[in-house]
């Protein structure tokens, strides 16, 4: 069942639904995965909190910091309702406090245990008091104190979310606590409903790299295309966002176009590096020749997938060295993320092996090797670097993100691979969701060459077209020359999403 409704591509999803239930357009809340996500939120629960209280005010667009309030709405209704508060009780009670037309068609998901609680207005204050007191009284279960978990840490947007978080820590008897950690262990594993929308949102990012960035790098550089990287990403953004391409994905890969979101393209070229996703790209002019950095990350019914990959026109020994290191990191990683496995361990062990291997690119390595991602693009508490003592989970996708970058020196430089990859519920290895994308040294180093009948495009022979997961229904100038030209074989099976 997806968990994110019938929205168009580009549009933000929350404000689209203001105006969805303003104007009554059909919201339909799957109660059965409600109640399922319920009872796996009470058979969880082993923190030391009574309740914890939701708020989620006015959406502005690009809007930070709400994220995980976000995920939650969606893990549990499937949409994102702006001016409500969700009170989720250890006992298993839930209390909806939303304004009446959302409580239209929150009425989907009302029972025994779930209240639905009317907004109501008071002249001169954002929210009555009485309801504050009534809300708290809930959260204390009969006890004289109880600890309210919340998201302190959010940029509460509009008066009704700043009301009602203010209000709520001066009520008699309520401790309040931060919650993040909660929501992140609780969000982190996919249940059998999430996984198949991250493995297509995976593939979905994959097809965005092989079909789309990569062949238009090669035509700027085979072309001598004088533009700059943020035109790059902008025209590749255009072309994830055309109704044509999308509606072509949907009937040869199965993947549904009102489902299909682009989070950030970047390209980064020119000099200077970052290597994390959603670094802005510059006005630079893309050069002929160097190292280029291209990043997508997107979303599918709601669920974050991201792939990286590195370019190399003319390399030098140290970036050919490095990048080796890099895909051998990155191998261990993967191959060493296994449910119990402590974030903290896995990345001092990958930096022991950097520096075993190569002393000097030591102080080059990354700071952080990838993080967990869900509804939630970049979960900051499910993150693998030296400081983080969480465990690995099965059922969990991470961005495994792995690189080394020289941003001193005559000419600054950088190797960055990263490939969402999902930790499996059977104990089996982990699964390289965007592995359809080639990351191989053959397929992206290439060395400058003469305009001779020898001489190959910086694409060499075209990979084949990456095949949909099994869920799905069914020239310029040549200027380069692959260092290791790959050799296609006719007939060769397709690189495609994990089964």
């Amino acid at each position: 069942s997806s968990c994110s409704g019938p929205f168009p591509t580009g549009v933000d999803t929350a404000s689209f639904l203001v105006s969805g239930l303003m104007a009554g357009m059909a919201i339909d809340i799957d109660q059965k995965l409600f109640l399922r996500r319920l009872q796996h939120l009470v058979a969880a629960w082993d923190w030391p909190l009574d309740a914890i209280l939701l708020v989620l005010g006015k959406v502005a667009e690009d809007e930070v910091g709400e994220y995980k309030v976000l995920a939650m709405h969606n893990w549990l209704l499937g949409y994102e309702f702006p001016e409500t508060a969700i009170l989720l009780c250890k006992t298993g009670r839930v209390v909806l406090l939303a304004g009446a037309n959302k409580l239209k068609h929150l009425k989907q998901v009302e029972s025994a245990e779930v209240t639905l609680v009317e907004r109501r207005d008071v002249a001169g204050a954002a929210i009555d008091p009485e309801q504050l007191r009534e809300l708290a009284a809930i959260a204390r279960g009969g006890q004289e104190k109880a600890v309210l978990g919340m998201l302190r840490r959010v940029a509460l947007v509009g008066p009704f979310a700043e009301a009602l978080v203010n209000g709520m820590a001066t009520q008699e008897g309520i401790e309040i606590v931060e919650c993040r950690e909660q929501i992140s262990v609780l969000l982190a594993p996919k249940d059998s409903d999430e996984v198949p929308l991250v493995k297509k949102s995976a593939f979905f990012a994959q097809l965005s790299m092989e079909e789309l960035f990569k062949k238009k790098l090669e035509e700027v550089v085979d072309g001598e295309i004088q533009i700059s990287n943020r035109q790059v990403c902008d025209d590749v953004s255009t072309q994830l966002e055309s109704e044509e391409l999308l509606d072509r994905w949907q009937n040869s890969h199965g993947l549904q176009s009102s489902e299909q979101d682009v989070v950030f393209v970047s390209l980064q070229s020119g000099g200077k590096f970052e290597l994390r996703p959603r670094v802005e790209a510059n006005d630079s002019t893309v050069p002929m020749q160097g190292t280029y950095l291209l990043s997508v990350g997107v979303t599918y019914a709601e669920y974050a997938s991201c792939i990286s990959r590195t370019i190399l026109v003319d390399p030098t020994p140290m970036q050919k060295t490095a990048y080796a290191l890099a895909i051998e990191i990155h191998q261990q990683i993967v191959g060493a993320l296994k449910p119990g496995v402590v974030l903290k361990e896995l990345y001092c062990c990958a930096k022991e092996t950097v520096a075993a291997k190569n002393p000097d690119l030591a102080s080059k390595f990354v700071t952080s090797a990838g993080f967990g991602m869900g509804l939630e693009f970049n979960d900051m508490m499910l993150v693998c670097n030296d400081k983080c003592d969480r465990k690995v989970v099965a059922g969990t996708p991470f961005c495994i993100s792995v690189g080394f970058s020289e941003p001193a020196g005559k000419t600054p430089w950088a190797v960055w691979i990263a490939n969402t990859v999902l930790v499996p519920h059977d104990g089996g290895p982990c699964q390289v969701l965007t592995e359809g994308s080639s990351f191989a040294a053959k397929d992206v180093m290439y060395e400058l060459g003469g305009d001779d009948e020898d001489t190959a495009s910086v694409a060499a022979a075209p990979a084949p077209p990456p095949a949909a997961p099994k869920a799905a229904p069914a020239k310029g100038k040549a200027a380069a020359k692959p260092e290791a030209k790959a050799k296609a074989k006719a007939g060769a099976k397709p690189p495609g999403a994990p089964k």
